[in-house]
C-alpha cells in the first residue's frame, strides 16, 4: 500500500509536566514480602483504575459470603487457561464461589487439562503445519 506523507501541521504538543495524570510515582504497588498477608499486598495497591475495581470485587465477594448469597463467576477460559483452576476449585471447596460459568474455550481447556495434563496448544505452530 502506497500512503501519503502525514500532514504535521496541525499537530500541538503540551509540556508533560502540565498533563493531568491518573497514576503518580507515590502511589505505586509495594512488592510483596515474604511472611506478609494477601490483605496487606492488596492494601498496598495503587488506589486508581483496576486496583479499585478488584478491591471493589473482593468487597461484595466478602459481603455475600458473610451474608450467605450467592456468589457466581462468569469469566473466559484464560483464568483456566493460565492455570488458576487450582485457586478456583479451592475456592468453591470453601464456598467462596458458589456457581462457575465460563465459555466453550473454558470448557475445552479444562477438559484438556484433566484428559492430557496440558492444555493452551499454539495455535501458529499448528497453523503452520
Amino acid at each position: 500500500m502506497n500512503f501519503p506523507p502525514l500532514d504535521l501541521r496541525r499537530i500541538r504538543t503540551h509540556p508533560l509536566r502540565e498533563r493531568s495524570n491518573k497514576v503518580h510515582a507515590a502511589e505505586l504497588a509495594k512488592p510483596w514480602q515474604p511472611g506478609g498477608s494477601l490483605a496487606a499486598f492488596l492494601d498496598s495497591l495503587p488506589r486508581v483504575l483496576a486496583s479499585n475495581d478488584l478491591r471493589a470485587v473482593v468487597s461484595a465477594t466478602v459481603e455475600a459470603v458473610r451474608n450467605h448469597r450467592p456468589v457466581v463467576v462468569m469469566m473466559g477460559a484464560h483464568p483456566i487457561k493460565c492455570g488458576l483452576n487450582p485457586v478456583l476449585i479451592e475456592l468453591m471447596q470453601r464456598g467462596v464461589i458458589s456457581a462457575l460459568a465460563f465459555n466453550g474455550a473454558g470448557a475445552i481447556h479444562d477438559l484438556e487439562q484433566a484428559m492430557i495434563g496440558a492444555t493452551s496448544a499454539d495455535v501458529q505452530e499448528g497453523l503452520n503445519d
